[in-house]
């Protein structure tokens, strides 16, 4: 106030001045006069003046920023697969973003505070506790800000999710996928597997029946089967077919509910059989044998021809139209012993062919001669699996089998050779038929098919890395050939004269000799001539010199033309 004289401006200031220490000025709230500290009103401690005239530890023992806000709390998560309710249910890895986003949202009081930062505290995986600290500011008596911490306790608790659920409730699926494939041997079915199993398909099957011919896929949405088909026609050739079933309805809210059902049929053919190709077929391809291997089952099928040494590959389409059986598996293969490698024309970067000369194990004087895909992994005394048609015994065989036809070689064996440790491959778990037992001969053949599968794996890495080294050796030689040429390129052309630049060369020489011998005989003909007649200018005949010299010059004009 104006009215207030100096003197008692000063009296009232000498009450809250401290020994004043040299700093910048501060204006007293009362009196407006320039000060440089002031006490606490409440402890008395020295302090820099403020509109509360309060110190901090006075203003945090007498208003208390954190109050409001919620020390305990709980998360749901589902014990099976592993995700935590939001909600939605959602994956919350422990101490990343998600979860702390997720715990934050679950303190009650934070609306009123301003979070500055936040973070986990350790605590031990068994617990089941987690623990974050939150730092907070907070506006108190005429906007004085105030922070502190907060230490929240989270307690973990399990429970079901919704998909979790229905696969423990029995016939609780909306979808399913019958996978089915009529062969003698699982090598497909198995390969299949190992594919869903490396590409995360499994994951999001409800349940996974066996069955004599197949698989059973079970699934809570239709979306899921869906995916799931997609996945195997991108890998397989295969037949679909589809249907729904009608269960129940809500007319009010229209709302129908369907089961549908997925059949996924796969090609009658293994890997390593031989197969009977119809006429029709034959022409399609481009006159191919009756009989040809099967190198691949895949998205494609590729075929051998040992007899004409071609690779063909035929798609789905024209498989389904013509579905190839075969003749010979497995079951029928012998062993033999190659003697001789002779290499062919043709092939590829996967399969080059060659001629072998094969003997029997037991039968050294009798030989055999047959064309193979396997030229680059075969090397002499290597042992060989192989189709013998002439001890098979089967009427078909006879009647499509030709004269030049009396071994098919199938793969390299190595049996004999020291075997590498058995591959350990994951497996789906499966349930099995409710209420059917399984004799012993059944559940050895599924062992053995296992362990037939495991071990062609490790074959298949051998060839492969054996027919790298080949491709490698390949590689070099051609680079050495190019460098060869760039070099033969790079020198003078001079260096080589072709035959033409030769023979121009030995046509100018002896023009140039001609030349040189016509004009030695002009020469001697001036010497011979009288000096009488040259002084008579009636008599005097035309210069011989100059007209031969000028025929001379005509002929030597029309040679050089």
């Amino acid at each position: 106030p104006n009215s207030i004289s100096i003197k008692e401006r000063k009296i009232r200031t000498e009450k809250y001045l401290w020994k004043k220490p040299k700093g910048q000025l501060h204006n007293c709230t009362c009196c407006n006069f320039h000060i440089d500290h002031s006490k606490c009103c409440l402890c008395g401690n020295p302090m820099l003046p403020t509109a509360t005239n309060i110190c901090l530890q006075c203003l945090s023992s007498s208003a208390d920023v954190t109050e409001g806000i919620s020390t305990e709390g709980i998360i749901e998560s589902c014990s099976q697969c592993n995700r935590t309710l939001g909600p939605p249910w959602q994956i919350c890895p422990p101490e990343s973003k998600e979860l702390m986003g997720l715990c934050l949202r679950k303190v009650k009081g934070l609306e009123k505070v301003k979070v500055v930062d936040s973070e986990f505290v350790w605590t031990e995986a068994h617990s089941k506790r987690t623990k974050i600290r939150i730092k907070v500011q907070r506006e108190v008596h005429n906007k004085q800000i105030l922070e502190s911490t907060v230490m929240v306790e989270f307690i973990q608790k399990n429970l079901q999710c919704d998909e979790c659920k229905k696969t423990w409730t029995p016939n609780k699926w909306e979808a399913i996928v019958h996978l089915r494939q009529k062969v003698c041997s699982k090598q497909t079915l198995l390969f299949l597997e190992q594919l869903i199993l490396t590409h995360g398909m499994h994951k999001k099957v409800n349940n996974i029946r066996e069955m004599p011919d197949g698989l059973d896929f079970c699934f809570t949405s239709k979306i899921f089967a869906t995916e799931f088909v997609a996945f195997v026609q991108s890998q397989m050739i295969c037949k679909l077919k589809q249907s729904k079933k009608y269960i129940s309805s809500d007319r009010s809210s229209y709302i129908y509910e369907y089961v549908y059902t997925f059949s996924v049929e796969l090609p009658h053919v293994s890997r390593g059989d031989l197969v009977v190709i119809p006429p029709k077929l034959q022409r399609e391809l481009g006159g191919t044998s009756s009989l040809c291997l099967v190198l691949k089952v895949a998205s494609l099928i590729i075929l051998f021809d040992p007899v004409k040494v071609k690779v063909h590959a035929i798609d789905g389409n024209r498989y389904w139209s013509h579905e190839l059986l075969p003749i010979c598996t497995r079951s029928q293969l012998t062993e033999y012993l190659v003697t001789e490698i002779s290499p062919m024309r043709g092939g590829n970067a996967e399969y080059t062919f060659a001629e072998l000369t094969l003997k029997r194990p037991n039968d050294s004087a009798r030989e055999f001669k047959a064309k193979s895909h396997l030229g680059k992994v075969l090397k002499l005394d290597d042992k060989v699996l192989v189709y013998d048609l002439s001890v098979i015994t089967n009427g078909e065989l006879e009647v499509k089998k030709s004269p030049q036809l009396n071994i098919v070689v199938v793969k390299k064996s190595y049996q004999n050779k020291e075997k590498k440790g058995k591959l350990k491959l994951k497996r789906l778990d499966k349930e099995k038929i409710p209420g059917k037992k399984e004799s012993k001969w059944q559940i050895e053949k599924e062992e053995k098919e296992y362990e037939e599968f495991a071990h062609d794996l490790e074959e298949e890495l051998a060839m492969e890395q054996e027919r790298a080294v080949v491709n490698s050796k390949t590689v070099e030689e051609t680079t050495e050939e190019a460098s060869n040429v760039e070099e033969e390129k790079a020198k003078p052309k001079h260096s080589k004269k072709s035959k033409k630049a030769k023979r121009k060369q030995q046509k100018r020489k002896e023009k140039y000799e001609n030349n040189a011998e016509d004009e030695l005989r002009i020469r001697e003909l001036s010497k011979l001539e009288p000096e009488a007649e040259e002084d008579s200018p009636e008599t005097k005949p035309k210069n011989t010199f100059a007209a031969i010299a000028d025929d001379s010059g005509s002929e030597e004009d029309n040679s050089n033309n």
